[in-house]
């Protein structure tokens, strides 16, 4: 049965205002559904005229490095060394899982290889 000949329109073939949506594997498009009262739904003069406005937690400006009880900036050196040591760490780790990797890839190659001898 050909496109032409079935009743169904192809995505292509429909206009645009009568196209279906079409669906992605991500899910719905909406995750978050709508509540019927919302806050940001209220459309008095003084919302309009000052906008939505978020309420901050008392301590989100407060600064971590000069309000806290112990000196970070004094550790600014130690936290660099120890981060300098966790990348290393890590690269040297990646190295070695590498190298076992080709070691596993080659003898994968030798055995294989021996099995395709000819016996001519």
């Amino acid at each position: 049965m050909s496109a032409k000949t079935s009743k169904v329109l192809s995505w292509y073939q429909s206009t645009a205002d009568k196209r279906i949506l079409r669906r992605h594997k991500i899910g719905p498009p909406d995750v978050h559904p709508q509540e019927p009262r919302q806050e940001e739904d209220n459309l008095s003069n003084e919302r309009l005229r000052k906008g939505y406005q978020v309420g901050t937690t008392p301590f989100e400006h407060e600064s971590l490095v000069f309000n806290s009880r112990s000196a970070k900036l004094d550790r600014l050196d130690e936290a660099h060394a120890k981060s300098a040591a966790l990348l290393n760490l890590v690269l040297h780790r990646k190295g070695e899982i590498n190298a076992n990797l080709d070691k596993e890839r080659r003898k994968n190659r030798e055995t294989t290889g021996a099995q395709f001898v000819s016996l001519s």
